[in-house]
């Protein structure tokens, strides 16, 4: 299973399940005998190639039983769905959640889901993801995009036919996609394939916590700024820009990546979070996702004011902020959540800069460009100016130090 991509229908629904943190890929039984250590533990494994998924459950004593839980084609609704013994469930959170209230018999005794024990993972803000190696040798960076992208699997498609197009040194590409209709009022599941980078720059930052050069930071900046402006030029935001988005390939030079069009509306909103998706056992995909995204975004849309040009400048300049600090001071360090922020008014405390680090004259222009006033930040066209002057002048330093 998952050996090459495209992924076959089944294979594309399989993964999309790994969202769920109880569902893992090819656990073993050593692994079950660590994980699931007091009665009703239980965990589910995706299995091989065939329709059944495998719930594992630590029973009486030293006892795992192995049950089997079938995907299936559900008639009311019409949709892929999961049955287990008798019973037919729209979701796995939602079998889960039932068993947890309800037993079930096996062998002449009733058994009962208790905890479900979860991986060590969480989704993005663009939907879970993760590297994986095929049979032709190659690593990928494979997700499975958020239900709020595939909404409308036409329009997702287009633009993910655009973004396939779309060619920069320092933009991630994404290279193919596939995609698996669920059914009756059901998102559809798309997989995205991307190209695969050594690692993000905060996981670099973590094994590097000393204070790289100047010149170091600015060829960083000049990599963003010129990854952003050609994405503009095609009508492709960067919302979610932070050190996350920000991965590295092997020469320390950065690629862009979770970009998407303009044009759809629907991630007008995308960081407020979505109740809808809490099951009635308290599961809640969110509560898996990284939950830092707010610390990225300007205070006046957390406000609830609509996102302009002037909030992404916002969000530049808070990236190249922590780039320049190695991400050791999280933005509203503060605020425990974004309501706790809201709560005590929404306005930032002042955003401090290394003076080692970089240029004065370009960390007083970033400290404009975190202003608590829209209107009084600079433009797009003005960040480009200033980091491609010191960009150039640092090449020409960089070109007589060699002598």
């Amino acid at each position: 299973m998952f050996d090459t991509f495209p992924f076959n229908k089944l294979e594309t629904f399989k993964f999309s399940l790994l969202c769920h943190p109880f569902v893992y890929q090819k656990i073993t039984k050593d692994d079950c005998e660590k994980l699931l250590t007091t009665k009703g533990d239980y965990v589910i494994d995706l299995g091989g190639d065939s329709d059944v998924l495998y719930l594992y459950l630590r029973c009486n004593g030293s006892q795992i039983n192995l049950f089997t839980i079938k995907i299936c084609v559900l008639q009311n609704p019409h949709r892929i769905g999961f049955s287990f013994g008798d019973k037919e469930f729209t979701t796995l959170p939602r079998l889960t959640a039932y068993f947890c209230k309800h037993r079930f018999h096996f062998n002449g005794e009733k058994m009962r889901l208790r905890s479900a024990i979860y991986r060590n993972s969480l989704n993005g803000s663009f939907g879970y993801g993760t590297v994986m190696k095929f049979n032709d040798g190659h690593k990928a960076f494979v997700r499975s995009l958020n239900s709020s992208f595939t909404k409308n699997v036409t329009k997702c498609s287009n633009i993910l036919e655009d973004l396939l197009q779309l060619k920069h040194d320092n933009i991630c590409q994404i290279r193919d996609y596939d995609v698996c209709e669920r059914g009756d009022g059901l998102a559809a599941v798309i997989v995205v394939r991307c190209d695969c980078y050594v690692q993000n720059i905060q996981e670099f930052f973590a094994k590097n916590t000393e204070a790289f050069p100047a010149h170091q930071y600015i060829f960083w900046f000049y990599q963003v700024t010129s990854a952003l402006a050609y994405l503009r030029e095609n009508e492709v935001t960067c919302k979610m820009l932070s050190l996350h988005s920000c991965l590295l390939d092997h020469q320390e030079k950065i690629k862009l990546t979770d970009f998407w069009s303009q044009s759809d509306e629907s991630q007008s909103r995308w960081w407020l979070l979505n109740k809808a998706l809490t099951i009635d056992n308290g599961f809640s995909n969110e509560s898996f996702m990284r939950n830092d995204f707010w610390r990225n975004v300007s205070p006046e849309v957390l406000l609830g004011h609509q996102w302009t040009e002037q909030s992404f400048i916002w969000t530049i300049a808070l990236l190249f902020q922590q780039i320049l600090i190695h991400g050791k001071r999280p933005n509203r360090v503060r605020y425990s959540s974004l309501i706790d922020f809201l709560n005590a008014g929404g306005k930032d405390d002042a955003i401090c800069f290394p003076k080692e680090s970089a240029p004065a004259l370009l960390t007083k222009f970033l400290g404009e460009c975190l202003q608590q006033n829209p209107d009084n930040r600079p433009t797009f066209t003005e960040i480009q100016n200033i980091i491609n002057l010191h960009y150039n002048r640092c090449k020409i330093v960089n070109f007589f130090n060699r002598f």
